[in-house]
């Protein structure tokens, strides 16, 4: 585990799973959009002291919500591309991860999108 005051060697990684809905403001040409999410957030540490070759690893994980709105611009029939931005505000981590217990912000993402039904 990773003791204080000795510095080490550490990764960070966060991932989530979200389960939401769009709502398009527009029906055909450009399509801006509001969109709302259900996130399940994980987060893994890892890493080790500099002078100990002892690994150490802990898992925790979270709940949130994300907010956001974009646009997509259609491409063919069924891709589009577009570009989001959002902002995900989510529970405090049990213990910290990086330092930090939360992690909540806005984000900014250009996407590809697969489009289910035409």
């Amino acid at each position: 585990m990773f003791h204080h005051g000795q510095s080490s060697l550490r990764e960070i990684r966060l991932t989530s799973w979200q389960l939401g809905g769009r709502w398009f403001l527009r029906e055909s040409g450009w399509l801006p959009f509001l969109s709302a999410s259900l996130a399940t957030i994980f987060s893994q540490e890892r890493g080790r002291l500099l002078l100990d070759e002892q690994k150490w690893q802990r898992n925790k994980s979270t709940l949130g919500l994300r907010f956001g709105a974009g646009v997509d611009f259609p491409a063919v029939r069924f891709l589009s591309i577009g570009a989001r931005v959002g902002y995900t505000l989510m529970d405090d981590f049990a213990a910290p991860i990086g330092g930090r217990r939360q992690y909540n912000g806005a984000d900014v993402r250009l996407a590809v999108t697969w489009q289910l039904s035409g």
